[in-house]
């Protein structure tokens, strides 16, 4: 009998730690909300193709926007990523500190891509030009760069340093430099949250006049909260049953 007493105090304590862990986790995970959109299109370039990823926590908004052409695909300047547009659920408050990253590329008028570690038309060593050349609304964000002179920092398709756009033509050195591969631009905003979303959402490709798409937001997966609060539920169900044995 004392043999089977502690077996079941063992299992009891086994479950709360599952129950404790799986509850952790839940709380954790709903610091933050993550939220994709696509655009797909066309222009007398040829195709356009762009995804934007978001992520909102307390305090924070972070993107990060690619351009899902092949090398193959990009021929024009048109074709590059210039500008994003996009709606949050909250007033994005005070704007504070803005950080950019991503990969700058020359390319030369053969197609060629020559990996270089500051912008050739501002000196910019990251790709803030989305940043100065933006614009806040209340609950509204324009990143972009076009403006003052002549466009750099568009985002083009990912290829290796060496690497070539086929059949780029030989115009699209004219925008030197650009961000070969994706970029991420994170902003301090005070109003932003854990629960801000996301819509509104319109990318642009080009040097103007620029060829609008608008976002398509992708599925979500199940959100880890509530997978966390589903395995509790489960655990509180298997104890149901063992006691009911």
């Amino acid at each position: 009998m004392n043999k089977q007493s502690e077996t079941s105090r063992r299992w009891k304590r086994g479950l709360l730690a599952s129950a404790v862990l799986a509850m952790t986790f839940a709380a954790s995970s709903a610091s933050g909300a993550f939220l994709q959109f696509t655009a797909t299109g066309s222009d007398v370039n040829g195709p356009l193709s762009a995804q934007a990823d978001f992520t909102t926590s307390d305090g924070q908004l972070m993107v990060t926007l690619t351009n899902l052409l092949s090398a193959d695909d990009i021929r024009s300047s048109g074709q590059a990523l210039s500008d994003i547009s996009f709606d949050l659920s909250d007033p994005i408050g005070t704007v504070g500190t803005t950080t950019a990253s991503g990969q700058f590329g020359d390319v030369s008028s053969t197609g060629g891509v020559t990996y270089v570690s500051s912008d050739a038309a501002t000196g910019n060593t990251t790709p803030i030009r989305w940043f100065t050349n933006g614009t806040f609304g209340t609950s509204s964000i324009t990143l972009e760069t076009i403006g003052g002179g002549k466009p750099s920092q568009m985002i083009g398709p990912f290829v290796a340093d060496g690497g070539t756009y086929t059949n780029a033509n030989n115009g699209f050195q004219q925008f030197n430099s650009y961000v070969i591969g994706p970029g991420t631009f994170t902003l301090a905003l005070t109003g932003v949250t854990g629960d801000t979303t996301i819509s509104n959402v319109v990318f642009s490709f080009g040097t103007g006049p620029d060829t609008l798409v608008p976002g398509v937001p992708i599925p979500g997966i199940p959100e880890p909260a509530p997978l966390a609060l589903i395995a509790v539920g489960l655990i509180a169900l298997a104890a149901s049953k063992r006691k009911q044995r």
